[in-house]
Order: C-alpha cells, then structure tokens, then sequence
C-alpha cells in the first residue's frame, strides 16, 4: 500500500527556502513566542521559588548578616580587652620585676640596708631560685633573711618591706626571744624575677 510522506517533505524544505521573508518572520515569531511562555512561567512561579520563599530567605539573610555582625562587633572588643591586658602585664612586670643579674646582685645589700634603717642587725641569709609553672621567662626567687632587734623595730622592718617597690611578697616571719632581751627575727620573702634575656627589656 503506497504512503503518502508530502507532510515530511513539506518539513524538508531546501536550504534557499530558509533564507525567505516569511520563513525568517515565522522563526523570529516563534522564538518570541518562546520566549514570552519562558517569562509567563517564571511570572507564576511555574519555574524557580515562589515570592513567599524568596522572602523567607531573605529575611533570613538579613537575620544572619545581623548575627555575624553582632559576632564580629565581640571579636573585636575581645581582642582589644586581650591587647590591653598584654600591655598592661607587660608594664606590670617591666615596673615591679627586675632581671635576675640585677636582682642577685643587689637584693640583699637592700635588706640589710632596709633592716638597718628599721634599727635592726642583719644576720645569715640563703636564697633559692624555682621556675615558675607555665612561665619560660619568669622565675621565683625565695629569700629567708635571719635579723635581730626589738618588737619595734620588727613592726619597722616588716612595715618596710611591705612598701618595697620590688614587689616583694613576705610569706611567713618567726620570732623567738633571747637572753639579751632581743628578737631573733627569720622572715622569709618571696619576690619574681625574670631572665635576662625575657621578651621585656
């Protein structure tokens, strides 16, 4: 039984056909067709969220950009409170801490001048030096100095030491009486010194 294919060829048409006004109207009406369905459907949300979605999420962007803001505004008031407190260890240590030549060579020349002016005499004295926990620059230094006197100049020695500018720390005084009528005084000291070569100078 014989077919008839004339709709196939009247699909097919020759390459000079194309290049006519009316077939290049009727493409370019076609693609505007196209592209007008394309719009509709984004219109009516055929493809992509719908307006209430896209409102969802922006409002949740904006929600999250007022967080990370808020955060951001912490930050920065943590690292100011961080700078400010390095700075004011730094003098701390730089005022009250001196290195451990200078120390050593010095602290106890400045207790027995100390004891003398509180009208006492100095005797035996013995230093120990510990690293400090957690520390790589500072050290503990423990001074247990021997002194005689009076009650009084006790109160004037310890009254001393406790102004000292050195940032000493007295941690215990023992007292025992002699046949004299004096005071034998021990008074143990503990002070914090750093190294020489410390990131202070």
């Amino acid at each position: 039984m014989p077919r008839d294919f004339s709709f196939v060829r009247g699909l097919v048409r020759p390459r000079a056909a194309w290049k006519e006004p009316k077939t290049l109207i009727r493409l370019a009406l076609g693609v505007l067709l196209l592209a007008n369905l394309v719009a509709v459907a984004f219109a009516f949300h055929w493809i992509g969220d719908s307006s209430e979605t896209v409102g969802r999420q922006l409002t949740d962007a904006r929600h999250q950009i007022l967080l990370q803001q808020a955060r951001l505004a912490d930050t920065k008031k943590m690292d100011s409170k961080v700078v400010q407190a390095r700075l004011e260890g730094d003098n701390f240590i730089a005022t009250y801490m001196t290195t451990r030549r200078s120390t050593y060579s010095t602290i106890l020349n400045e207790l027995h001048q100390t004891a003398a002016a509180a009208g006492m005499s100095s005797r035996e004295a013995s230093i120990t030096l510990d690293p400090v926990e957690g520390s790589d620059t500072l050290s503990e230094m423990t001074i247990s100095a021997n002194f005689e006197g009076t009650y009084g100049n006790v109160l004037r020695l310890v009254n001393a030491l406790d102004k000292s500018p050195r940032f000493l720390i007295i941690e215990s005084t023992t007292t025992s009486p002699q046949a004299s009528g004096l005071l034998s005084v021990n008074i143990k000291l503990n002070l914090f010194i750093r190294d020489d070569n410390g990131g202070i100078s």
